[in-house]
């Protein structure tokens, strides 16, 4: 990469990653190595893409991953992983792909990353909530019908 293009990509606030075909890391930004957890020296070019993501992952989605062949279908994906901190994050992923631009042979695939923690926290607090008050209610509803039982007889 040109370096006033490096510059840009390398600041981009959103991970940026490029991985080849059989799955090999071709080029990482520094906002994708934050979002994974990695310490900011680590290099992740020419290591395979399931090292950095986890296994459960991998096996899941690793195929239909690796099968985008079009930049016109962009597949979106979500991933829980563990950061270096300790915290629990959950990350969005969208890929699309296109052809060799990074002197590697065949399509490549371009991967954009960007956190959705607070919305999934906010969406399993949601669901919690949710599943409390429907047990209030049922509670409330069972109280009720023996109130009124109680009053018939």
């Amino acid at each position: 990469m040109d370096d006033p293009y490096r510059h840009i990509f390398d600041k981009a606030p959103l991970g940026y990653l490029v991985i080849e075909q059989q799955g090999l890391v071709v080029l990482a930004n520094r906002a994708w190595r934050t979002l994974m957890g990695l310490p900011p020296q680590t290099d992740p070019v020419g290591r395979p893409f399931r090292e950095f993501v986890p296994p459960n992952w991998f096996e899941m989605h690793g195929d239909q991953l690796l099968a985008v062949r079009s930049s016109d279908e962009v597949e979106s994906f979500e991933m829980e992983v563990w950061h270096t901190d300790g915290e629990q994050r959950y990350l969005a992923m969208d890929v699309n792909a296109g052809e060799d631009g990074f002197a590697v042979s065949g399509p490549i695939i371009y991967c954009l990353f960007r956190d959705i923690t607070t919305r999934k926290r906010a969406e399993i607090a949601l669901r919690a909530s949710e599943k409390a008050r429907r047990m209030m209610q049922r509670e409330l509803d069972q109280q009720r019908a023996l109130a009124i039982s109680s009053d018939r007889m």
